[in-house]
Order: structure tokens, then sequence, then C-alpha cells
């Protein structure tokens, strides 16, 4: 089967198997954790990692039988948009929890994470409806959802600062700042023809899930 392939559609396709086993054998191992210890931080990052492994399955899977997401059907590109943004979704949810912000000190932010997290399950439905519905394309929300996840991602590590003597948010803070990073590098790169050099925007995210894993692990 890879013998159909050529070597720039493995280059592409490489990135997300190797993440993808990183984040199955991580997974493995944080659920037996959660199995022995019940801590629902652990349990959360289980959440992250299973909807990251449903991502990366389905993006290998169409990798694998399209080349090319452009080829496949609208509906299998709409789940795979939607797995993202729930992978996005649960690891917002998961360092919310892991930094532990004071309710009353950072009210404001409390209600700014809200809002993102329910506007980001709005989204999921309204891609369906923008594209069936209207039948329009869905760009303009698909770059302002990420657009809302970068500035919200912004705030909350200026506002982390303000949080002391916590060894876990110093973890967290610099996954974050990493993750971040490779965030913005990989939606800028979406106007950007980078296929010349054999990448895809999401290789980006890739580099930042690597990394965030080998500091959580």
């Amino acid at each position: 089967m890879l013998e159909a392939y050529s070597s720039d559609d493995l280059i592409k396709i490489l990135p997300y198997v190797f993440t993808f086993g990183a984040t199955l054998i991580l997974l493995a191992y944080q659920i037996v954790s959660y199995y022995h210890y019940r801590d629902s931080l652990l349990r959360d990052f289980c959440v992250y990692l299973f909807s990251q492994t449903c991502y990366l399955s389905l993006a290998i899977w169409m990798l694998l039988v399209f080349e090319n997401y452009a080829e496949s059907s609208q509906i299998l590109l709409i789940v795979r948009e939607s797995l993202e943004i729930l992978t996005y979704f649960f690891y917002l949810i998961y360092t919310t929890n892991a930094i532990g912000f004071d309710n009353k000190k950072h009210k404001l932010l409390r209600t700014i994470i809200k809002a993102t997290l329910i506007t980001m399950l709005i989204y999921l439905p309204l891609q369906i409806f923008v594209i069936y519905g209207l039948e329009t394309s869905n760009i303009y929300i698909f770059i302002g959802i990420r657009l809302l996840i970068f500035a919200l991602a912004v705030l909350m590590f200026w506002q982390s600062f303000k949080i002391k003597n916590n060894i876990i948010l110093t973890y967290i803070r610099s996954a974050t700042m990493i993750y971040f990073f490779f965030g913005v590098a990989s939606f800028t790169s979406m106007f950007f023809d980078i296929q010349k050099y054999h990448m895809v925007p999401y290789h980006f995210i890739l580099i930042g899930v690597i990394t965030d894993l080998i500091i959580f692990r």
C-alpha cells in the first residue's frame, strides 16, 4: 500500500504517524495512572489524549486514502475539523483545571474561558449549517475560532504569572507557550505556499503536541 505513495506523500504523513504513536503510548500510561490514583487532572489529560488520538487516526486514514484532504468528502472534512476543535476544547479544560485559577481573583478570566468553550461547542453544529444550510464556505468562522483560541491562550499565559509558588504551573506555562508558538506558526503558514517544503500547516501543531507530550510525560 505504501508503495503507491511518493516520498513527498510519505513525508507529509509520517509526522502524523509519529505523533499518533507517542500520543497512544502516553494515553495508555495515563489511563493506568488514573486507574490507580483516580485523580481528576489525570482524567482530564486522558480525555484530551483520547480526542487527540481520534483526530490523528482520522487524519492519517484520510491522508492514506485520499492523499489530499481536498479530495475527501465534505462530511469527512467536517468530522476532521470537529475532532480538531474538540482536541483544543479538552486541552483548554485540562490546562485551566491544572492551573487552578481562583474564581474570585480571576473572575473575568474564568468567564472568558467559559465563553470560549461554549463558542467552540457552538462552532461544531454551526459549520454544518454554514456548509449545508447556506451552501457556502466556513473559512471565516474557521479562521475566527482559531483567532479566538490564540487570544485566549495569550490571556491565560499573561494571567498565569499572577499565580505564585505553583510547580505544576511552571510546566503548564512552558508547554502552553510552546504549543501557542507552533499554533501561531501553523495559522500563519496557511497564507503561504509551504507545500514545496513537503509540509502542511498542521505539521507545526504536531511539533507543539510532541513537545507538550514530552513535558507532561
